[in-house]
């Protein structure tokens, strides 16, 4: 069944997402998810200052404002790193859970359908039209998944490898993994396919 092996795709893709995440940083996989403030954060209490109008300030009163803006700024910048590292968190943790479902359920459909054609068809079956229709379509679906993706996550990898990041946005590693985990199960079936076209056209 197709829907297994795209679901153990998915799984596996997720997985090695994943150890690229821990190897070339979270960042290079993931886009954080929303994180609340975190808890540790003090509750920013408004200065006096901050309520007068600037031409009521002394020069001492400015300076002071000034340092008052600047630890707001600072605080600030320290609040959203540690929102983005905990979108971080998140969704690499919620990437693995997601893995492992699809790897268990994929192999798990996908595992049953193999054992169930290599145990119950016959070897007429297996040459049959279906048969060859289910090779081609896998196939296909792996060929296009690999075709399109591999070289879009080697031209994001290398960009994101050797240029400074412009788009916060990209995370090469999702296409970088499921590129090579769509690669060696379409290599498998076009041989598989390959095969079965050659022992029809020397049975016939």
């Amino acid at each position: 069944i197709v829907a297994g092996l795209v679901g153990f795709t998915l799984g596996a893709s997720e997985l090695l997402k994943a150890t690229f995440a821990s190897v070339g940083g979270k960042q290079f996989s993931y886009n954080p998810v929303y994180a609340g403030a975190p808890r540790s954060i003090e509750r920013i209490t408004t200065s006096p200052l901050e309520l007068k109008e600037r031409s009521q300030l002394t020069n001492a009163e400015l300076e002071q404002l000034s340092v008052i803006q600047e630890e707001r700024r600072q605080n600030q910048r320290e609040l959203e790193e540690e929102r983005r590292r905990l979108g971080l968190d998140r969704a690499m943790k919620e990437g693995l859970i997601q893995g492992i479902s699809f790897l268990v359920i994929g192999l798990a459909i996908w595992g049953s359908h193999f054992a169930g054609r290599r145990w119950l068809e016959t070897k007429e079956e297996r040459d049959s039209l279906l048969s060859r229709v289910y090779l081609t379509l896998v196939t296909i679906t792996f060929g296009v998944i690999t075709i399109v993706y591999l070289p879009q996550a080697a031209f994001e990898t290398l960009s994101y490898v050797l240029l400074e990041p412009l788009d916060q946005g990209r995370q090469p590693g999702e296409k970088l993994s499921l590129s090579i985990t769509a690669l060696p199960i379409w290599l498998v079936y076009l041989w598989q396919a390959i095969r079965a076209i050659r022992l029809r056209v020397n049975g016939s």
